[in-house]
């Protein structure tokens, strides 16, 4: 699952067609303050001076101050423009940008137009007790249906349970089913997205069940040019293409693959796909803990399927080592294990 353009259309409300949120504008920092900010020659150089800026962007103490980051001020120096931009798609790839910089093992923080997650999470994912808005009305955007930012106080620990203990039959595939006839075409657009300097690969094809569809064996990925991560670092550059999205209806997931799901199984899939998914993923992901409250979990014989198919490919597998072995007999423990506790 992921976040996407048709996601971005129903939370938060925002245009994800247009120009994109970038500038080619050469102009320096102090020329930049002058124009837009309106700061004379001296007082200018001074802030620059001051260290009050890291490259283009602005220090939030200096910002507070005085005004935001500087390059996105050449966007605005023609106000008629503005609604021109697709700032929903900008939004979006710069929150894509910043969930990449939080996956590493060694981020204590997060970045990015947390607003955005957090309904999101709240839309898909009801088991986690988001709180309703009782003044929203389906006229406002969904990012107004939750009080977001709300402290639970509850525990990071048992968010990470629930999770590890999340069944298919509880998540929300599709959420906005109700309050749409049709899914703007825009959303299935694959290709680069940019915000300024960010750009991010937008993939629908591997999240077709959350429009409803049928999910497939998706497109290779979009391949970076150069990247480099690791605990601390997360160093990713993607090629822009213009003509991608000056034409996006040229880069659409094709009708052909947009197969509607069988009513009432939002989950379906083709008969390749899980196939598939389990060379290149996991079956399940977590820690091997029981289940909270001693929960059985549904579909088991689905579970244990899987299980005879690891160990068939795993005894096929004549270079198979003691810790690959090693950690296949504990993927199965961890599986079967709360059949047993229950």
């Amino acid at each position: 699952m992921g976040l996407t353009l048709h996601d971005v259309e129903h939370i938060l409300g925002i245009p994800v067609r247009g120009l994109a949120v970038y500038t080619e504008d050469e102009r320096t920092p102090k020329q930049l303050l002058m124009d837009f900010l309106g700061l004379f020659d001296e007082v200018a150089e001074n802030a620059i001076a001051s260290n009050a800026f890291k490259s283009y962007a602005v220090k939030l103490s200096w910002l507070e101050m005085n005004f935001k980051e500087l390059d996105l001020l050449p966007l605005l120096e023609d106000l008629d423009k503005v609604r021109t931009y697709r700032w929903g798609s900008s939004c979006l790839a710069f929150l894509y940008r910043h969930l990449g910089y939080a996956s590493r093992s060694k981020a204590k923080q997060i970045g990015g137009f947390l607003i955005l997650l957090e309904a999101w999470i709240n839309e898909h994912f009801p088991t986690l007790h988001p709180v309703l808005d009782p003044e929203y009305t389906e006229e406002l955007p969904r990012a107004r249906r939750w009080c977001l930012h709300s402290e639970s106080g509850t525990s990071v620990e048992h968010y990470r349970r629930v999770l590890d203990d999340l069944l298919v039959d509880e998540v929300i595939f599709d959420p906005y089913k109700n309050r749409r006839q049709n899914v703007s075409d825009i959303a299935f657009y694959t290709g680069p997205i940019r915000a300024v300097s960010y750009v991010e690969p937008y993939l629908p094809d591997r999240v077709l069940r959350q429009f409803g569809l049928l999910q497939r064996i998706p497109a290779d990925p979009i391949a970076p040019q150069r990247a480099s991560r690791g605990q601390h670092t997360y160093h990713v550059v993607y090629e822009w293409t213009e003509g991608f999205w000056s034409s996006p209806d040229y880069h659409l997931v094709p009708e052909d693959k947009r197969e509607r799901t069988p009513p009432g199984i939002p989950r379906a899939c083709t008969d390749d796909y899980i196939p598939w998914l389990s060379v290149f993923s996991h079956q399940r992901v977590g820690r091997g803990l029981p289940p909270i409250g001693g929960r059985v979990r549904q579909g088991r014989e689905e579970q244990v399927r899987v299980v005879l198919d690891v160990v068939q490919r795993a005894l096929g597998d004549t270079g198979l080592g003691a810790v690959e072995l090693r950690q296949t007999l504990q993927d199965i423990h961890a599986i079967l294990l709360p059949t047993f506790d229950t």
